[in-house]
């Protein structure tokens, strides 16, 4: 009776990704997203399931799931999120085993090396008009810095200083671990004054209207673009854009 007690106050798989982004998940860069990719993708799916219970069909409905709406790459994420847990889950004994282990993604990732041409920039760059301010801001900011989407969108106003001109990236932040400086120009100097103009007080450059985080992604504001100039493009493009134009122009990227 006790066993059965105990078996039935088990960790809901909602339960356990909890404790894996407060305990574990929090002490990543990648935070920010796997709380993103499990509120969306694994929770509506696995989150009452007994975390003991779930099984390698469910990951796997889950991730088709993902992939059958045609999200192939977000299918691997989810797929490498739901693996991480579950390794989290038998460091802490909760239970026995990964049901994902030997579970292939289930969709093959080619390197992009996409860059725009100046007519292509242009065509952004001036739909980006027609969009909010803060939505501007962002996407030209990505080619004026050549930087990561995450390093953008959660940009502080304490890394900014206007009078050196220098942004200063924390190494908490940074894909490589280490802290470095990224030359403001003048036009991306402008744009970020203008925005601070609208800050409200918000410690973020790029606040999220739902609470004091930064805005965790561009997706609709980028569907929109795509949709108006006919430019077919990824976030990361405008980084490899931005580089390559740069390195052209003799600049040391």
């Amino acid at each position: 009776m006790a066993d059965k007690v105990a078996e039935r106050e088990a960790e809901s798989f909602g339960e356990l990704v909890e404790r894996y982004l407060r305990e574990h998940a929090v002490k990543k860069r990648s935070a920010r997203e796997d709380e993103r990719i499990a509120r969306r993708e694994l929770l509506p799916a696995l989150g009452r399931h007994r975390a003991k219970a779930s099984a390698r069909r469910q990951v796997r409905d889950v991730v088709r799931g993902s992939e059958a709406r045609g999200a192939g790459v977000m299918a691997n994420r989810t797929l490498a999120l739901v693996r991480k847990i579950f390794n989290f889950a038998v460091a802490e004994e909760i239970v026995a085993a990964n049901p994902c282990a030997g579970i292939a993604r289930p969709t093959a990732e080619q390197q992009r090396d996409r860059v725009l041409s100046a007519d292509e920039i242009r065509a952004i760059w001036s739909a980006c008009d027609h969009e909010p301010a803060w939505v501007a801001a962002a996407i030209w900011l990505y080619l004026l810095t050549a930087q990561r989407k995450d390093e953008i969108l959660a940009m502080r106003w304490d890394e900014v200083d206007f009078g050196s001109g220098w942004w200063t990236i924390p190494a908490e932040r940074a894909k490589n671990g280490l802290a470095h400086r990224v030359w403001l120009s003048s036009p991306a100097q402008r744009i970020l004054k203008e925005l601070r103009l609208r800050a409200g007080g918000s410690a973020f450059v790029f606040p999220s209207p739902r609470g004091d985080q930064p805005v965790a992604t561009l997706q609709k504001p980028l569907d929109r673009i795509r949709k108006s100039t006919g430019v077919e493009f990824r976030i990361h493009d405008l980084r490899r854009t931005a580089a390559s134009h740069m390195t052209g122009a003799g600049s040391r990227v």
